[in-house]
């Protein structure tokens, strides 16, 4: 018998002795072990009883919803939870498909955006050094003035 079920046992035949007695478990000060009341005891269940209905958290996707998320996070890498609820057309946040797809075992990252490489980019990447290298030596208030290439261009009013 565990010892916790034992311990059980013997507070429920010193509750049952003391009724035959007549002793009232109401008032701490009668009973001879504090932790063997009812109340006690009744209180104890209680807590038990609130502590499964709290492990018990309604679940917001179904089980259909969550293979359907978790089928699109596999066909599509670089897809975000956002871009996953947005497609699915889901009424959950974007944080709970991110939980929904951690829970199966998928690895999530996030992609990283890499700067298209052509032989266009390098050949303008060479001449930015070559001009670094050139004007090294000049003051930065002529750097500060250099609008290089790969800077977007903004219309002053």
């Amino acid at each position: 018998m565990p010892k916790g079920l034992q311990i059980f046992v013997d507070h429920r035949h010193r509750i049952n002795e003391d009724r035959k007695d007549g002793v009232s478990h109401e008032n701490p000060a009668e009973s001879k072990n504090r932790r063997s009341r009812v109340s006690t005891i009744y209180a104890r269940s209680m807590r038990r009883q609130i502590h499964r209905k709290q492990e018990r958290v309604r679940q917001k996707t179904s089980a259909r919803e969550d293979s359907a998320i978790v089928r699109v996070a596999q066909k599509k890498n670089a897809i975000s939870s956002r871009e996953i609820v947005d497609d699915l057309k889901l009424n959950v946040p974007a944080a709970t498909v991110h939980r929904s797809i951690k829970n199966t075992g998928l690895i999530i990252c996030i992609k990283r955006k890499r700067p298209y490489i052509s032989e266009q980019n390098i050949a303008n990447m060479e001449k930015i050094l070559t001009f670094a290298k050139r004007h090294i030596s000049k003051i930065l208030k002529f750097l500060e003035s250099v609008l290089w290439s790969d800077e977007i261009k903004y219309e002053l009013f």
